[in-house]
């Protein structure tokens, strides 16, 4: 049997175009169903009434219509005069606008079509038709008679019969079927002016103007840029190419183009530029044509260390005036602003802030940010609570970029003194823990590899636990053994701690990728509704697989997958957290496969086509699964009815504009030629813009030849490190040889090198460096270069904790620009030819616990060596030396020098050993309770066989040695061993000092080390209250409670009832931390201490120290 459905009446407008060029007769295409008539209005939006119409629409928009506009035609238009004509199937009609209107330049338009009931064809049963006698005069006149008042605008903005019912909105034998909303209405105006306006982050702006109907550029066009408020604020005209440069002051909102009495309008917001995100045009943003580069002499503090913070200031377009001063911000882990500091004085272009932080801050991530002028840049600063290394620790895997199941499976430990020496006979333990990651391989950034419907807990295996052997190095095993549970790569996060015989640890942290599969499955959907990425229900979606290895390379050969789709219940909550959105997908009985495709991939490349169709909708699950039970991949898409969807699904091509086309290389060098290879059709025109980071660098035009068209340029130095190139292929509006859109776009990268921006500094200085002992280092540059330089010389058992490396600041400013061009056009607006906008290319794009024994005063275990230098400048072929001193250590430095001049930069290195013939290493403990005992392990390096017998002695403050204060040591030959001194901590706290001192012969040296001593246990208070009669005596023994030196006592007498003052008082100045109300509760009364007693000037000076640290504590606790 076949069913013919009988459709709504209904009216639709084709295409989707706004612009009329004058290339023939002007007519609006537009289909019906079921009717015999239409009702046309035409409004008027007048000219000098565009800039506030744009204010709240677009070209296609019809929003506060009233405010800017009047109705100019209201006719019924007849589609029943053909009596030949089935009205009952979609016809397509033409209106010609000539007879309605006479377009006027530069005003707007809007046409509107609707219908009413009595203009229905459609076949409606008696039992279900309503009449609709009184269904006109509902309209209130809304026909042949033109009304500017209330009833016309009420009728036009949203028409409701008087007997609406909801129930029946769908039901065409109803009046209330025929409401506004299935009106279709299309924005008109007349015009030949085609736009492009390209916008940089510097505030240039290039603006193109051509003739539509020829797509050549046109001449004196006046250009004029409107603020939101209306106000112009430029006014320029196009030079012979059509072309108008300038810098912006302010953002414009709108460009107006005049030629004659033609208008061309263009909406400059940035939501409306056109869409990239289907071109490579990522990489660093470059903020107002300004640069930045940020960085440290190390890449962890403690609490209370110096930090220095260099900042290096790019400015290649002289944005602003030299010397310009910069602000310094530093904040804190919970965004509150510690210190802020100016510098104005920067030696070409060097920036350099010495900060802290105090010992009490927060540890964490804070954050640095320096402001110059409108640009702002930032780093992150690492606080923690450290001890350096002393030893260096080198896990070796190889050159391989990853490690898995079946690949190289060993690697090699080694551990070094800093200073040299083999750490032979150490212990050593290596920790792995296994965490999941994002799988991704480069060339598929569009593809989901890993699979939703399993979870991965994180483990930690210990892979080694051993003894280093008399080398110092050992061979790990890093094959995990991981079943095939991961849902796709997983990322490998090696910790290894080798411990000195005194029990002090080094430790050395680094990641790597593992990889559980042998090979993996990406899979990718299409892109779906704009705001939703919904699919429709009825269409063929097109899936792509592929296979590829561990290298992201395609798979050769033939493989088989199974490819499964699930119907999935929808959980509102599942979409509060994706990554685990499926984690209990097997689980769930509700979730049910409806096909099961076996796919053939050829060359690790597949397609599936997924359709689903009415009345199905919802939420649905691909997963690819390897028929031999490797890996899995899956993607979950929402496939919802057409009249669901959030934009049109137009029937063009998804990506019509879109414009693909090649160099004939990815990189060049200053100096060589770029050819650009672009496909086109005969007698079209094409725009190469050449754009960076911060503006159009060069434009030019060229005409197209049939097939394809070839454009070549030179790369230029102020081209690096890359452009972009961007081609805007336009065609003549009235083309009919091929069914392109009269214009495409697109974009690609080009990476330019430039020699010349490299420096190459050099560093001279000793091999080896002592202690205590003035040193001095020589800085150059290699090609005798002028060059600007800061220089820091770190221990490397600091760097070593975070792996840091020299910052590189030639790599930081020639690192790949995003594109920082926004482009906008009017080509997607232009009715009659085909727009190409069809589609646009979417766009991705309590309280604190009361404990009165914390010392204010803390021991430092040990005080970072750095040093930092600069910056100074040296002109062509000079160089520099200068002086330095190492304090007390023994380990290895590293000096570095980063260099910059007039657009150049680099870096170099040099680590140097840190040693004396004689050197001794101790351990203390962090801290250590009153009448506690200890040994202190000590650690003796002889390194010249001169050095046979050494002499250890000890000098001890706050501490009590129970041992032979002096040991000897004997060395048959060069090389280290271990000596212990037992100690014992008295009754007493605070801060306990070391000094070892070892003397063999001539050479002698020392090591300071600090702890220290707290109290665990809570004061202790005792009252004694009496009341003496009038001429009665009272007397009472006095017996100290507690440890000497943290004892007192008090006596009070008053006539009043006593208060205990004296302990409430040293409750107050004592009172360390709390939470808000502790902290308000302690410092407030202070306000008035000086009021109620007589308080000394150490009192006083200690009550004024409270109450400011209490205010900053109070700040301290704001989260914003």
């Amino acid at each position: 049997n076949v069913v013919f459905e009988n459709k709504n009446p209904s009216v639709t407008i084709a295409g989707s175009g706004t612009i009329l060029p004058n290339s023939g007769k002007l007519v609006l295409p537009f289909e019906a169903i079921n009717l015999k008539a239409v009702d046309v209005t035409i409004i008027k939006i007048y000219e000098n009434n565009i800039p506030q119409f744009f204010q709240s629409n677009g070209y296609k928009d019809g929003t506060d219509l009233r405010r800017v506009a009047k109705p100019v035609v209201q006719k019924v238009v007849r589609l029943d005069e053909d009596k030949g004509l089935n009205l009952n199937k979609k016809n397509r009609f033409t209106l010609d606008l000539d007879k309605l209107i006479k377009a006027e330049p530069g005003a707007m338009y809007r046409v509107t079509l609707g219908f009413r009931q009595s203009y229905n064809v459609f076949a409606c049963a008696e039992a279900e038709s309503e009449t609709a006698t009184s269904s006109d005069e509902e309209y209130g006149n809304y026909g042949e008679k033109i009304d500017e008042d209330d009833d016309f605008w009420n009728a036009y903005n949203s028409y409701y019969p008087n007997n609406y019912r909801w129930n029946d909105r769908d039901n065409p034998c109803t009046p209330s079927y025929y409401t506004n909303d299935k009106w279709a209405s299309r924005n008109l105006l007349a015009s030949n002016i085609g736009l492009i306006a390209k916008r940089g982050n510097d505030n240039t702006m290039l603006i193109v103007s051509t003739d539509l109907l020829t797509a050549k550029p046109l001449e004196a066009v006046t250009f004029e840029l409107l603020d939101y408020q209306n106000q112009i604020i430029y006014t320029t005209k196009s030079d012979a190419d059509g072309l108008a440069t300038l810098e912006l002051k302010r953002k414009p909102f709108l460009l107006i183009a005049k030629k004659g009495d033609e208008r061309g309008y263009l909406k400059l917001d940035d939501g409306g530029s056109l869409p990239l995100s289907r071109f490579d045009v990522s990489g660093d943003v470059v903020q107002n044509g300004l640069k930045g580069f940020i960085y440290g002499e190390r890449g962890v503090w403690r609490p209370g260390d110096s930090i220095f913070v260099s900042f290096i200031l790019e400015d290649k377009l002289k944005k602003l005036p030299a010397n310009y001063p910069v602000t310094f911000e530093f904040y804190n882990p919970k965004g509150q602003l510690y210190k802020r500091s100016v510098n104005g004085k920067p030696l070409n272009g060097f920036y350099i802030f010495k900060t802290s932080t105090d010992r009490e801050s927060p540890t964490g991530n804070w954050l640095a940010k320096i402001r110059a002028g409108a640009s702002t840049f930032s780093k992150t600063i690492k606080v923690e609570t450290i001890m350096p290394n002393r030893l260096k620790i080198n896990f070796d895997i190889g050159n391989t970029p990853y490690l898995g199941i079946g690949a190289s499976s060993s690697a090699v430990l080694t551990a070094n003194w800093l200073f040299g020496n083999v750490g032979k006979n150490l212990k050593a333990k290596v920790d792995v823990n296994l965490n999941t990651m994002e799988t991704t391989f480069k060339g598929f950034e569009a593809y989901e590899f890993d699979n939703p419907t399993v979870t991965f807990q994180s483990q930690v295996k210990t892979v080694f636990e051993g003894t280093l052997n008399e080398k110092g190095s050992a061979t790990i095993n890093t094959n995990l053994n991981e079943n095939n549970t991961a849902p796709g790569m997983l990322k490998a996060n090696f910790t290894t701690k080798v411990f000195e015989a005194g029990g002090n640890f080094s430790i050395d942290n680094f990641s790597i990728p593992y990889h559980v599969y042998k090979n993996y499955y990406g899979i990718k959907t299409p892109e779906g509704d704009k705001l939703s990425g919904m699919l429709l229900t009825g269409k063929d979606h097109l899936v792509n697989i592929i296979n590829v290895d561990r290298n992201g390379n395609l798979l050769k050969g033939k493989k088989g997958v199974n490819v499964e789709v699930y119907k999935v219940q929808w959980r509102w909550w599942w979409e509060q957290d994706e990554e685990n959105s499926f984690a209990n997908f097997t689980q769930n009985n509700f979730n049910k496969i409806i096909s099961n495709t076996y796919v053939t991939l050829i060359n690790g490349k597949a397609d599936f086509k997924l359709r689903i169709d009415e009345p199905e909708w919802g939420r649905y699950l691909i997963l690819v699964r390897d028929e031999n039970g490797g890996h899995v991949t899956g993607k979950s898409v929402y496939i919802d009815w057409p009249g669901w969807a959030q934009r049109e699904q137009a029937t063009n091509p998804t990506e019509a504009s879109m414009l693909s086309f090649t160099a004939n290389k990815p990189k060049f060098k200053v100096g060589e030629e770029v050819v650009l290879t672009i496909p086109s059709g005969k007698g079209g025109r094409a725009l190469v813009s050449i754009e960076n980071g911060s503006r159009v660098l060069k434009t030019f035009w060229t005409n197209t030849n049939a097939g394809q068209t070839q454009f070549k340029f030179i790369a230029e130095s102020n081209m690096a490190p890359n452009i972009f190139a961007t081609v805007t292929l336009m065609q003549p509006h009235a083309q009919t040889v091929n069914d392109l859109p009269i214009r495409m776009y697109g974009s690609i990268p080009i990476l330019v090198e430039d020699p010349s921006t490299i420096l190459s500094p050099t560093i001279q200085m000793a091999d080896k460096l002592k202690p205590e002992v003035e040193s001095s280092i020589t800085i150059g540059e290699k090609n005798r270069k002028e060059m600007t330089y800061t220089v820091a010389i770190v221990d490397e058992g600091l760097l070593d904790l975070t792996r840091y490396k020299t910052p590189d600041a030639h790599a930081a400013f020639y690192a790949k620009e995003g594109l920082g061009v926004k482009t906008w056009d009017l080509f997607d607006y232009v009715l009659g030819a085909w727009g190409g906008n069809l589609e646009r290319i979417l766009s991705i794009g309590g309280d604190g616990s009361i404990n009165r024994n914390l010392s204010p005063a803390k021991a430092n275990r040990f005080i970072p060596v750095v040093k930092y230098l600069g910056p100074f400048h040296i002109k062509a072929g000079e160089s520099k030396t200068h002086k330095f001193k190492l304090p007390q250590y023994i380990g290895a430095v590293r000096a570095m020098v980063i260099a910059g001049q007039n657009g150049a930069y680099g870096f170099t290195e040099k680590s140097v050993q840190v040693k004396k013939p004689l050197m001794v290493l101790a351990t203390l403990p962090r801290l250590i309770g009153p009448g506690e005992q200890f040994t202190l392990p000590v650690t003796i390096f002889a390194t010249e066989s001169n050095l046979k017998n050494v002499t250890l002695s000890l000098q001890l403050q706050n501490l009590q040695l129970t041992g032979n204060p002096v040991q000897t040591v004997s060395f048959p030959q060069p090389g280290e061993k271990m000596a212990y001194f037992e100690i014992k901590a008295p009754m007493t706290t605070g801060i306990a000092k070391v000094k070892i001192i070892a003397k063999s012969g001539k050479e002698e040296t020392s090591y300071n080390v600090e702890m220290d001593i707290r109290n665990p246990n809570p004061y202790i208070t005792n009252v004694v209250s009496a009341t003496i009669q009038p001429g009665a005596s009272f007397s009472q023994a006095y017996l100290p409670i507690g440890m000497n030196g943290t004892n007192s006592g008090a006596i009070e007498y008053s006539s009043l009832p006593p208060v205990n003052l004296k302990k409430r008082l040293n409750y107050l100045l004592q009172y360390p931390h709390g939470c808000v109300e502790q902290t308000t509760s302690a410092v407030f009364p202070q306000l008035y201490l000086d009021r109620l007693i007589n308080m000394s000037d150490k009192q006083k000076a200690t009550s004024e120290s409270n109450i400011k640290a209490g205010i900053g504590k109070l700040k301290g606790f704001q989260n914003t």
